[in-house]
Parts: C-alpha cells; sequence; structure tokens
C-alpha cells in the first residue's frame, strides 16, 4: 500500500513531540465520535511517550461517547476561566479534526493565547495552513481518527528506532492498546456512518489491524448504535413520521428541529447522531438536510448517495463544507421556520447551476 502519512511531516510532528512535556489536545464543538475518538486515543498514545495530556472541547460531549474516557476532559463552555487556568502550562497544541481556529468558535482565543507550537491532525478540505506548525491533514481518508491511526504508526517506528540506537531509554511500542485502540475504531466508525461513506481502502486494512489487536467491536457497536434513550427512539419517531418533508422532484429530504420539540422530547446532544442518515433510505431521496436550532444559530447537517454530492452545496449556501457526501454547516439570521423553504429553494438553485455549468 502506498504512504499514507508524509515520512517527513511525522517526523516534524515527532520532534515536536519529543520536545515538550506538556500537552493540550484540542476538537470542536458539539464533538461527535471522531472528535472524541481521535482525541481520547491520541492522549493515551502521547501518555504512553511520556507526555503529559489535557484535551479541551468547546462545548459538552454527548453521554453515548463517554464510554471512551475515564480522564476528565475540559469543557471550555461553560467554564472558560477554568480551562484558561488548566491550560496555563501548555507547550504544544494538537487540533483534531477541525481545519482552522474559526472552527472552535471562541475556545479559539485560548487557543491562540497560548502562543505555543501547533500541530493539525485532521481530513476535511481546505486546512487553514498558517495557523499550524505542522500540516498532517488527508481528505481522501474517512476520519481524523484515521489520520491519527497512520500518524502514530509511523511515529512508533520512529520511537522504537531511538530506543534501538540508544536515542532514548524506554521500551519498544509493539503494538497500540486496547483503549486507544477502541477509540480509534470508534472515531473511524462513525464517521463513516459504520463502513457507508467516506471508506478507502486504508481504512479497511486500519479497521483489520485493530481488529487483530483485540479491540471489542460489538461491544463498541452497542454502545453506540444500541444504548440510547427511550427520549432519543421517540424524538427519531416525530421527525420521520411528522417533520420529515420530501421533494421528490429534486430528490431531497428535510427535517427541523426546533427548540420546542427540543424541549418535549427533552433533547440532548447526541440524540440526533446519525439522523441525518435515515431519509437516504427511501429509494428516490439522494439529498438529505437536517436542521437544529441552537441559540442564534441553526446547525445543518447534509448527507448524500449515489453521484449526488453535497461540500459544494454546504460551502456556497450554509457557511460550511466537508466531504462529498457528508458535509455540515451554520446558517445565520433566518428565522427558523424558513429553513425548509431555504434548503430547498437553495438546492433547485444549486441543482440548476451545476445543470447549465
Amino acid at each position: 500500500m502506498e504512504e499514507v502519512i508524509d515520512k517527513s511531516l511525522a517526523r516534524k510532528a515527532y520532534e515536536l513531540i519529543g520536545s515538550v512535556h506538556n500537552v493540550l489536545l484540542v476538537g470542536h464543538p458539539n464533538p461527535d465520535g471522531d472528535c472524541i475518538g481521535s482525541t481520547t486515543a491520541m492522549r493515551g498514545f502521547l501518555t504512553e511517550l511520556g507526555c503529559n495530556v489535557k484535551i479541551l472541547v468547546p462545548t459538552r460531549i454527548p453521554e453515548y461517547l463517554h464510554f471512551l474516557y475515564k480522564e476528565p476532559i475540559l469543557q471550555y463552555n461553560p467554564d472558560p476561566e477554568g480551562c484558561i487556568e488548566k491550560s496555563r502550562n501548555t507547550e504544544l497544541v494538537i487540533c483534531m479534526d477541525f481545519n482552522k481556529l474559526s472552527r472552535i468558535d471562541n475556545a479559539a482565543q485560548l487557543v491562540e493565547g497560548l502562543k505555543v507550537p501547533r500541530i493539525l491532525i485532521d481530513h476535511h478540505l481546505n486546512p487553514e495552513a498558517g495557523e499550524f506548525d505542522v500540516l498532517i491533514s488527508k481528505c481522501d481518508i474517512s476520519s481524523a481518527s484515521e489520520v491519527a491511526y497512520w500518524l502514530m504508526l509511523e511515529i512508533m517506528e520512529l520511537y522504537n528506532n531511538d530506543i534501538r540506537s540508544g536515542k532514548k531509554q524506554g521500551k519498544i511500542m509493539e503494538r497500540l492498546n486496547m483503549e486507544i485502540s477502541t477509540s480509534l475504531y470508534t472515531g473511524m466508525m462513525t464517521d463513516t456512518n459504520n463502513f457507508d461513506n467516506s471508506v478507502y481502502p486504508s481504512t479497511y486494512i486500519m479497521a483489520s489491524n485493530l481488529l487483530s489487536n483485540g479491540i471489542d467491536r460489538d461491544f463498541i457497536q452497542w454502545s453506540i448504535y444500541n444504548a440510547y434513550r427511550e427520549n432519543r427512539v421517540r424524538l427519531m419517531g416525530y421527525l420521520t413520521g411528522e417533520n420529515m418533508k420530501i421533494d421528490y422532484s429534486l430528490g431531497a429530504s428535510c427535517m427541523t428541529l426546533g427548540s420546542d420539540i427540543q424541549q418535549k422530547y427533552d433533547f440532548s446532544d447526541g440524540d440526533t447522531e446519525g439522523m441525518v442518515n435515515i431519509p437516504l433510505t427511501i429509494k428516490d431521496v439522494m439529498i438529505s438536510g437536517f436542521f437544529t436550532q441552537y441559540n442564534d444559530v441553526i446547525r445543518v447537517s447534509l448527507r448524500s448517495k449515489g453521484k449526488y454530492t453535497v461540500n459544494g452545496l454546504a460551502a456556497k449556501y450554509f457557511n460550511g463544507g466537508g466531504h462529498p457526501r457528508a458535509a455540515g454547516g451554520r446558517l445565520y439570521g433566518i428565522p427558523f421556520e424558513k429553513v425548509e423553504e431555504y434548503f430547498f429553494n437553495s438546492l433547485r438553485e444549486y441543482i440548476s447551476q451545476m445543470t447549465t455549468e
């Protein structure tokens, strides 16, 4: 198989990591399985290399991902001052699963204020290269967790060579331990929607290797897909039974989750994980949009199948981007009751423009 991670970039990351002790891993708001999977895996890996590691995310972590970690994770909101205080001794920042500091909202102030080197480990398009000292970003890969996996293997080789040559003291790292492997598999599995999109040959090789490490795949599957609250299942029934609108002329579906429905079903972050994919099980629905009201912002999730792509749609109309069949963004200043109309009109215009080009 061809080289997944550039060896020169892996060496730069390894040398930076080896020159510090206190590392801060930073994930994105509304963290998903890939965000928490990649950061908890990297914390475990760097800890084995002798680093003292903290994880920071801007907002609350969904309950269904709590099985991935025992050590606490800093949450910038609602405690920015506490996070700033606990991050003061940081010597290196590693940003994971986002492509620019503006993506982490107010937490960017903390990162920018640290004045230390930064590494990016990501898989999204158009990374903001000037914000990072080492940029390890590949968009033709399943997930940040997969990027992290292949980077870990490169760093393990460098680390083991240093031990064999006497440059470092320590034990040879023969394989990734169970906790690291479990986190990596969870991140990769969730970001591919259980191997349904953004899957490459390297993804299956990674999965096979992690299974060989002894991970409990059945436990991971159960923890992610079979441990929801009752309210989440009832919310799903409402969304698909009463809320979902389909425009067959566009081959598109739209679901909207307003604050009133969130309150009715005791909504919690993570309850809508995977719901944007449900309409795509309908034969003639090729594009699915899911919109969640969140304070003054509307969060946007877009998915597609077949020859249809949504990353261009997200970039042009929804202040976002992503992968061809899995993208997202945000809407500002549009009344929530107008979101459905805006989505279908935007899609209609986008398809018309694509057809005439």
